[in-house]
């Protein structure tokens, strides 16, 4: 289903046509969305998912990237985020988060259905593209999630994690656990950022605290019904999203075509932080090759040439941010996701399949 209406500008940093829309996610709230157009005709399809109190075009260098490639992308500020309705850093069940996202990949099937297909996401949004990658994977033609928050910071004991749903039931909207990303440099202190409307740079809802530790835990349960092509990435130094999550993602997953990339010494923000542009270029070879239906040939080495870097924050709102209109609803389907079996080996430092 297309959504509409529609504002049609161009980029102010690719100097591409852009289309900003919006469309109702579940419960019927206002999503900000966009798509970004090639220079040529595309090549592939992406639908990318952003981090958490983070939004879309915090990532340009990604999407530019993307975008140099030939590959269309769509993109949505996750409700409570960016330019889009909920409240701020809360949420009362991951899945809508999930089904948001299903909405938009609808609609990017809807108006280009002969282009395959790729979901990409980073940290909570990495954890998004792989909920949805169990729930939704047929038709698709890949997901990348990256440094995913399939396990957020340290584990907890089964006492504490009674105590955090206990209280999240009670006491949903309560801020009691900060969110501030950690250096890239160290991963341990925190960075200051700009505030705008578009980043919440409070602490963490005790709701969305909770969605996110349990989301985790549960989607890699369910890693073993993922049958499509997928690329992992983690930051070994990351301590914001553990890498051993990822590491049993990629254990789990029943995908003959998986890759799980390790980064030696990079931090949680691998696809925006200084050195980017190897893990981006990677994920870039990865679709591209996919694409032509090489799904088992190994990615070369990236060298994309020279993008963008990340930039600042946006204007806040009133100061020409982009304020989104209703459209249609879009159906969400559900799909049953038989298990295979697949196989592992080393691969340098990752691990492919």
């Amino acid at each position: 289903m297309v959504a509409s209406p529609s504002i049609h500008s161009v980029d102010p940093v690719t100097k591409l046509p852009v289309r900003q829309f919006a469309y109702l996610g579940s419960g019927g709230l206002r999503l900000a969305a966009a798509c970004r157009q090639t220079a040529g005709p595309p090549v592939a399809m992406v639908a990318f998912a952003h981090g958490f109190t983070s939004y879309a075009d915090a990532y340009v260098n990604v999407l530019r990237a993307l975008v140099d490639a030939g590959i269309l992308v769509y993109t949505v500020d996750h409700r409570g985020h960016g330019h889009s309705e909920g409240t701020r850093a809360s949420l009362d069940h991951l899945d809508l988060m999930v089904d948001d996202f299903e909405r938009l990949v609808s609609i990017a099937r809807a108006e280009h259905p002969d282009l395959p297909l790729f979901t990409l996401g980073h940290s909570m949004g990495g954890l998004i593209v792989a909920r949805h990658g169990y729930r939704f994977q047929e038709g698709l033609a890949g997901m990348i999630p990256v440094s995913a928050a399939f396990s957020v910071g340290v584990d907890r004991s089964a006492q504490e994690v009674r105590l955090l749903v206990g209280l999240s039931r009670a006491f949903p909207f309560l801020r009691a656990l900060g969110s501030e990303l950690p250096s890239p440099s160290t991963d341990t202190a925190p960075r200051p950022r700009a505030r705008n409307l578009l980043s919440d740079r409070g602490k963490i809802r005790l709701n969305m605290a909770r969605e996110l530790y349990l989301g985790g835990r549960e989607t890699l349960e369910h890693a073993p019904e993922w049958r499509l092509p997928i690329l992992l990435q983690h930051g070994t130094a990351d301590i914001v999203t553990m890498p051993s999550g990822s590491e049993q993602a990629f254990e789990r997953a029943s995908s003959p075509d998986r890759t799980l990339e390790l980064w030696p010494g990079r931090h949680h923000n691998l696809i925006t932080d200084e050195g980017w542009e190897e893990p981006v270029g990677q994920i870039v070879d990865w679709i591209i090759v996919r694409s032509r239906g090489k799904s088992l040939t190994p990615s070369p080495s990236p060298n994309r040439g020279e993008y963008p870097s990340p930039p600042a924050p946006l204007p806040t709102a009133g100061e020409g941010g982009f304020h989104p209109v209703p459209s249609a609803q879009c159906p969400v389907p559900k799909q049953p996701h038989p298990r295979r079996a697949g196989e592992t080996h080393s691969y340098r430092n990752s691990r492919r399949c």
